[in-house]
């Protein structure tokens, strides 16, 4: 009895190691583009906490100045200090490398007689050394 040799057909599906190879490659470029995707989305995240703790800081100032008596209502700087979700008020830049924004409100005279134009600028470094800035113009009537 003949033994029969198996026929290699040029047909055979398959992928090639060369081939894996390339796909290889694909996919790697694909995830390092997703990656430096997160990286951006990662940074935009930061900058709009940072830009809510500044809004959150001059609605404070704002509220507190509207609340408070008219003859309060004078031009100062201060800094507001965090620590966790808690935002404290301070004289002076803090020096224990704790996250600050500096926080200048500016009173003029208003349009109409009995009111002052108050402007509260919030600005702080971020992480990558950029000087940012907020700041919020609102009108408080007087005595």
């Amino acid at each position: 009895m003949m033994k029969k040799c198996p026929v290699i057909l040029k047909s055979e599906k398959g992928f090639t190691l060369l081939e894996l190879l390339i796909a290889t490659v694909i996919l790697a470029v694909g995830l390092l583009g997703v990656a430096a995707l997160q990286m951006v989305a990662i940074q935009g995240n930061a900058h709009g906490h940072d830009i809510a703790l500044a809004s959150n800081a001059i609605s404070n100032q704002i509220e507190a100045l509207k609340n408070g008596s008219p003859d309060n209502v004078v031009s100062g700087e201060a800094f507001v200090v965090f620590v966790g979700k808690q935002a404290y008020g301070v004289d002076e830049a803090p020096t224990d490398g704790s996250f600050s924004m500096k926080r200048v409100t500016t009173v003029a005279e208003g349009p109409v007689a009995g009111t002052n134009d108050v402007t509260v600028e919030v600005s702080w470094t971020d992480d990558n050394g950029i000087e940012r800035k907020v700041s919020s113009q609102t009108l408080i009537s007087g005595s």
